[in-house]
């Protein structure tokens, strides 16, 4: 939802599309705000839960800088679009290659390293 808001913003030429692509940016990043604190949860042991939090914050704070910086000096140099577009396709990679790197995880520890599975449907 973020990517797709964010790679369609510089399309918009009505209020109403501005306002809808808005909502579905706002949807995304409220989904993408709460995503890595539940994985952290999930997988990190109890007594090393607030200090990897503590570090993912860290890392966002300075990926907010450097994405500033980054996004206004690819403005800068090409156009807003560009910047838009090449954000959009950053965080979907990121995205994917995080989901990927999660099924192979969960299928790997779902069949015990063999390749066949055992769960039963």
């Amino acid at each position: 939802l973020l990517s797709t808001s964010i790679f369609l913003l510089p399309f918009c030429t009505e209020m109403n599309e501005v306002a809808t692509t808005c909502a579905f940016w706002a949807l995304g990043s409220t989904m993408l705000s709460t995503a890595p604190v539940s994985y952290i949860s999930d997988n990190v042991s109890d007594h090393k839960r607030a200090q990897a939090i503590a570090l993912l914050r860290t890392v966002g704070d300075v990926g907010f800088l450097v994405g500033a910086v980054s996004s206004g000096a690819v403005a800068d140099a090409f156009d807003m679009d560009v910047a838009m577009h090449s954000s959009s396709f950053m965080l979907l990679s990121a995205t994917g290659w995080f989901t990927a790197r999660s099924l192979l995880a969960m299928q790997a520890s779902d069949d015990g390293g063999t390749g066949i599975s055992t769960r039963h449907k």
